[in-house]
């Protein structure tokens, strides 16, 4: 089970929360629904195979 991390990232004019878990070469990015946030996919990150970094954002306006 690979533990995820959460951190935040600058962009022009965004500031951006994510949640990453995994360090395989096969990246999937998780985007949450309405009303949601990145901790709707912590589960499934959690659980993913070695071969895989999945990436989940918060789209913003929504958790943290």
């Amino acid at each position: 089970m690979a533990a995820c991390k959460t951190n935040h990232i600058q962009l022009p004019g965004l500031k951006m929360h994510y949640a990453s878990a995994g360090e395989g070469e096969n990246t999937i990015l998780l985007v949450h629904g309405y009303s949601s946030s990145w901790r709707a996919w912590k589960g499934v990150m959690e659980r993913l195979p070695g071969d895989f970094r999945a990436i989940a954002v918060d789209v913003r306006g929504s958790g943290d």
